[in-house]
């Protein structure tokens, strides 16, 4: 739509919080971050998926076993917070047909509520910077989950649109 003279913009948020309502943004506060990006599994480098298979005595297959062994939590010890990353897995599916997935998780956990702006500068962008690095590849947030004692809500990222403007 145009209309002469009128400036008109289309704003697309980054981010949703869901679960709360928040009047300000100042009043947005959590003691606990958790959040994961594409390529954590990858730089966390444990295998916890094995997979076994059993054949018949002609060669055929006839039983597949996958099992996930939860490896111990990297825990990180800082003045300012603590960081745990950690590998679970993500089942999807029904009983004919299952997706599993390896999903790594990193937590950040501080002594006293803190903003978004503290966790993006001092957590979250460090972190992906530093893997990022790590692996030479880029990485992309895929979650947030944020956490205080007197709320949960979900922090969705938005995936950015064609148009290159979220």
């Amino acid at each position: 739509m145009s209309v002469p003279g009128v400036v008109i913009t289309r704003l697309v948020p980054g981010l949703i919080l869901e679960g709360w309502l928040f009047e300000r943004l100042e009043d947005i506060h959590f003691n606990e971050l958790s959040f994961g990006f594409t390529n954590l599994e990858d730089w966390i480098g444990i295998r916890a998926l094995k997979t076994t298979h059993e054949a018949d005595e002609s060669g055929l297959l006839k039983g597949y076993n996958i099992s996930f062994v939860k490896p111990p939590d990297i825990l990180i010890d800082l003045d300012e917070c603590a960081i745990e990353i950690g590998l679970n897995v993500k089942t999807s599916g029904d009983v004919h047909s299952q997706t599993i997935k390896k999903v790594g998780i990193v937590t950040v956990r501080t002594k006293e509520d803190v903003d978004l702006d503290w966790f993006h500068g001092h957590a979250v962008a460090p972190i992906m910077k530093f893997v990022s690095l790590g692996l030479g590849v880029p990485v992309r947030l895929t979650y947030m989950n944020g956490r205080n004692p007197n709320l949960v809500t979900t922090l969705e990222r938005i995936p950015k649109t064609s148009e290159g403007n979220a």
